[in-house]
This record gives structure tokens, sequence and C-alpha cells, in this order.
């Protein structure tokens, strides 16, 4: 069965928030003669929102903890410019999970699309609303003939159609048939005002 917790216990465990689990469950228990585990004082803390005071960052001068296999940080701990097993250079080039293209471009973690770089390499900034498609569908292809610079409009319509996975032969006309349909409710809309 729940405990009811007193006004003067709910006090008591709200001033006393900063001990250690154990130590405010033994106190506790002590104190009004309950035998609550220190779980059960660790939720009452927790659905309160009575803080603790610790945030698991070790503290300039903080001992280490007996038998809690924990260490302070020393002079040797945190080395600058020590790096990481899973860290690349800048350059590094990998397939992402969606099967786009990324090099590295800086430090400390820092990614670009490899077919966007190579489009404003020859074309220039890419304006905003602009999406930039494979021609072929292949994402791993960022030659600059491969590349195709379509609206939004045009990019959900290309999607709709599945451009990617149509015939090599009938995509040029899913790319016409997309512009002339974005093309065509803009009038319509302009019409209409």
């Amino acid at each position: 069965m729940a405990h009811k917790y007193s006004e003067i216990e709910l006090n008591w465990v709200k001033w006393h928030a900063a001990l250690g689990r154990q130590e405010l469950a033994d106190k506790f228990n002590e104190r009004f003669g309950t035998t609550q585990t220190a779980e059960q004082l660790v939720s009452l803390r927790k659905r309160k929102g009575w803080l603790t005071g610790r945030d698991g960052r070790f503290k300039a001068g903080q001992p280490k903890i007996p038998g809690s296999g924990a260490k302070t940080p020393n002079a040797t701990s945190f080395k600058k410019g020590n790096r990481p097993a899973n860290y690349v250079p800048v350059g590094t080039e990998i397939i992402d999970g969606d099967g786009y293209r990324r090099v590295k471009v800086a430090d400390p973690n820092e990614w670009e699309f490899v077919h966007l770089r190579v489009w404003e390499q020859q074309n220039g900034p890419i304006p905003p609303g602009a999406v930039i498609r494979f021609l072929d569908g292949d994402k791993q292809n960022v030659t600059p003939g491969n590349l195709v610079k379509v609206s939004k409009a045009e990019h959900l319509h290309l999607n709709r159609r599945e451009y990617n996975a149509a015939p090599d032969e009938i995509k040029p006309a899913l790319l016409s048939l997309s512009k002339l349909e974005v093309k065509l409710f803009e009038i319509q809309r302009n019409e209409e005002r």
C-alpha cells in the first residue's frame, strides 16, 4: 500500500533532497519510523520536481568516490588535440543513409552534399525555392551534366510520378510534363485573382 506523506514528511524530503539515495532513505526512516525504500523516496523527489543539485559532471577538486570505480579528471584526461577513434579528416566522402554523397568540409563535424557543391561550382549559388535533382535518378552520379535545377513544385510532381524509378527513355518526358503542369497551375491561379 502506498505511503501517504504528511506535510512534515514532504517538507523534510524537500529540504534533504540533495542527500544520496540510500542516505535519504535511512535518515527518513530513522526520523519518521517508516520503512520507505530509497526508490520510493527518489520517485517522490522526481514527482515533486525536487532537484538534487547533481548533474553528473565532474567538479574541480572533486574526490574519487570510494568503491565506485569513478575517477576524477586529471591533467591527462581530455587532452587538447586528442581525437576520438571515429574521427575522419576534412575532405572525407561518405554515402549517407539516404544514398547521397557527402563530403566533410570542416571540423568538428560539418558536412555538405557533393551534388550541391558540384552544382554551385558550375552554376553559382542555388536560388531559394530551388532543388537540384539527378537526371538519371542515380544519387551517386554527381557529374554536372546529370544535375538539373527544378522548383520545389516541379520536384513534388516528379516525386509523385516516381521519376527515379521510371525507365530512362521516359525521364525527359516526365521532367517536361512536371514543368508544364506547374506553369499551367500558375497561370490558372493568376487568372482566378
